[in-house]
């Protein structure tokens, strides 16, 4: 206020603008903060989440909140199409960049791909490569990217406040045979992270 003559409201408005734009973020009660550059990924390449961040150099720290096993309920056995009741597997993580969260996800494999996998292994791997090791030679992949809102789970595990803004990106993904290996869900910190495209025009 006093370097540039303006008065508070001003500056909150300043402030609030930054915020919309991803240069500053606010974290409750503790203050607000210049924003770490965004990282980017280019879409068109089945990529694992985690893997991403290991070709571009960068040190990811990958948390296994949990895993499980065991039989499919109605929406997972959808999701992987296989009967309900089916054993699946389970893992929930947290990704972080710089010792900030970056991603949390939460991966469902059938059981034969998943099962015997251990923490320690999702912790130093991408998981694609820890899929491919097991003789499965993935195919293609259904992605979704779409905007939400934080709730409890993801604000807690990402350090965001909740109803801040996500994207949530919803991954299937298949093998060379057309069978359904992966069906994941990612939350994305919206302000450090964003998707690039490039679009040609065909006649």
């Amino acid at each position: 206020m006093t370097q540039y003559g303006v008065s508070r409201a001003t500056i909150r408005q300043a402030i609030a603008e930054l915020c919309s734009e991803g240069v500053l973020y606010r974290l409750p009660r503790r203050g607000t903060y210049v924003a770490a550059p965004k990282f980017s990924a280019t879409l068109g390449e089945l990529v694992g989440f985690s893997e991403e961040l290991h070709e571009r150099g960068l040190s990811a720290e990958t948390t296994v909140l949990s895993m499980s096993s065991g039989p499919a309920e109605t929406a997972e056995a959808e999701s992987l199409e296989v009967p309900p009741g089916s054993p699946v597997f389970r893992i929930e993580r947290l990704v972080r960049v710089e010792r900030t969260p970056l991603f949390y996800d939460q991966t469902l494999l059938p059981s034969a791909v998943g099962e015997g996998l251990t923490a320690a292994e999702v912790r130093s791997l991408p998981l694609y490569t820890l899929i491919e090791r097991r003789g499965v030679h993935l195919g293609e992949g259904d992605q979704t990217i779409e905007a939400v809102r934080a709730t409890g789970r993801e604000a807690g595990c990402l350090q965001v406040s909740e109803g801040s803004p996500l994207l949530r990106v919803r991954r299937v993904t298949r093998d060379t045979d057309g069978h359904v290996i992966e069906s994941a869900l990612a939350y994305y910190r919206s302000d450090r992270y964003q998707y690039r495209l490039t679009l040609r025009r065909q006649r």
